[in-house]
């Protein structure tokens, strides 16, 4: 355990063994340094974000499964959800999953610990604002573009009138926001009509608190790619699971999206939050037309150019403005 009171292991390696499935598809704080030798511009980090119903993490087969997943996808912040895992065991598991990683979770005398959340210290600086029974607020910040944002881990209720105090508390964040902040996670709740196949048909009472909710905080849902239901039981198939940002999100992060990845580890599908990662390009000299309208500006290039009268054209042209942005 550090000084900020986060929990912190170390890491071995391994193989992957996980794999993945289709299903039907419809339209505590660290802040450590780079590694010595790195160039943040020239570096990508694993900065992908994920939100995952995990369905229990009680046998060490899927705990190092999800492990392997989470080297595999680079993933660098993380939500758990649903992990069944009795707080006297939540320890010695999250320290097995989350290798070099600082964690969290909502357990307290009166809360089971449905949410866990993980973020790689060397990627992300996370502090925890915020939580309940049914989600985890937090502040977050990547430590390469130090770009911060808000994020709440949301497992939702599986009762509609439990999930009552989740939209309440909600709504109470949004009317403080104004920087960038996505919510994503398990909301046990449906938003349109078209959310589950088979069984019963939604109605209008289990879409109407949720809708409510997602339009009073002004949130839209993020663009995604992949499965769009994302439970099923094989006879079911239901879309509870979502991420959604507000309107500064894209002022921060304009090319994020979103991939629905099914795997054999859950009957839910696992959400990845991508942040394209584009290098700096190399700042280029320009020439501009008004610098020739100066009378300062020709004498040294007809000294430059009488330099350059044995080369070909392209070469002559190309020394030329390399010349110029020297004698500027």
């Amino acid at each position: 355990m550090d000084a900020e009171g986060f929990v912190q292991v170390r890491r071995k390696t391994t193989v992957s063994v996980y794999k993945e499935q289709s299903v039907p598809t419809q339209l505590q704080n660290s802040f450590d340094n780079l590694t010595e030798g790195e160039d943040p511009e020239t570096v990508p980090p694993s900065t992908e974000g994920e939100g995952w119903n995990i369905r229990g993490l009680n046998w060490p087969s899927k705990q190092e499964d999800v492990r392997l997943f989470l080297q595999e996808k680079q993933i660098g912040l993380v939500g758990l959800l649903e992990t069944k895992v009795k707080e006297d065991k939540a320890s010695k598991i999250a320290n097995n999953i989350f290798q070099g990683w600082n964690w969290h979770h909502n357990f307290t005398p009166h809360i089971r610990g449905r949410i866990w959340i993980a973020w790689r210290p060397r990627t992300y600086s996370v502090q925890i604002l915020s939580q309940s029974d049914q989600f985890i607020h937090c502040k977050a910040r990547q430590n390469n573009t130090m770009k911060n944002f808000f994020i709440t881990f949301v497992y939702g209720a599986n009762h509609e009138a439990q999930r009552g105090p989740l939209w309440e508390d909600l709504i109470h964040i949004a009317q403080e926001m104004d920087e960038a902040w996505y919510i994503l996670g398990d909301f046990n709740a449906v938003l349109y009509r078209g959310d589950r196949m088979g069984g019963t048909e939604v109605q209008f009472h289990e879409i109407k608190n949720f809708s409510d909710c997602i339009s009073t905080c002004e949130m839209q849902e993020l663009k995604s790619n992949g499965p769009y239901y994302t439970w099923t039981n094989k006879t079911i198939w239901t879309r509870i699971d979502r991420v959604f940002v507000n309107t500064y999100w894209y002022n921060i992060f304009a090319l994020s999206h979103l991939n629905y990845m099914a795997s054999s580890l859950s009957d839910h599908t696992a959400m990845v939050l991508s942040f394209p990662w584009c290098p700096k390009p190399k700042p280029s000299f320009q020439f501009c037309d008004m610098w020739v309208r100066d009378p300062s500006f020709l004498p040294p290039m007809s000294t430059i150019a009488e330099h350059l009268v044995s080369h070909d054209p392209n070469t002559k042209l190309k020394l030329l403005l390399q010349h110029t942005k020297i004698a500027l």
